[in-house]
Parts: structure tokens; C-alpha cells; sequence
């Protein structure tokens, strides 16, 4: 599995696009840990029993949790309550 980030254009078009610069400008998976983004390599498919992952949300405090089935996705969040 590969992760690409890059900086998107001024475009206002859809939203859904890439919104790729011309010419293309990726960010480095340095740059987005020095930006406090974090992942994980997990295995969706068992994630009900993945001890990895209750590792992660208990170290995190993640509370809420979606799994995209579409793209084997899964993303982690911590929800306040106000």
C-alpha cells in the first residue's frame, strides 16, 4: 500500500478531484509526521480482533472508529464530549 499526499491547487472545481499543483508537488511522509499526521498499516479484514489496533485506540484515547469497506480503510478518531 502506497501513501501519496500533495499540495492541492486554488482550483474551485469538484471537490472530489485530486487537485494536483501542474506540476505535481507531493509531500514527504516526513513532512506530514512533522504535521502530527499519523497511520497505520492494519489489517481491515480482521479488525474486530486486531490487537494492534485496540493497542492504538486505548494508547490514543480513540473513542470512535469508521470502517471504509469501499477501500479497506479504517479511520480513527477521538470524539470529545461537550
Amino acid at each position: 500500500m502506497a501513501i501519496e499526499a500533495w499540495f492541492m491547487d486554488e482550483s474551485e472545481e469538484d471537490p472530489r478531484l485530486p487537485h494536483h499543483r501542474n506540476p505535481k508537488e507531493f509531500v514527504s511522509l516526513d513532512h506530514l509526521a512533522d504535521l502530527g499526521v499519523l497511520y497505520w498499516h492494519l489489517n481491515p479484514e480482521n479488525y474486530e480482533n486486531d490487537e494492534e489496533l485496540q493497542r492504538i485506540r486505548e494508547a490514543r484515547g480513540y473513542n470512535y472508529m469508521v470502517l471504509r469497506t469501499n477501500s479497506y480503510r479504517i479511520f480513527l478518531f477521538s470524539v470529545s464530549d461537550y
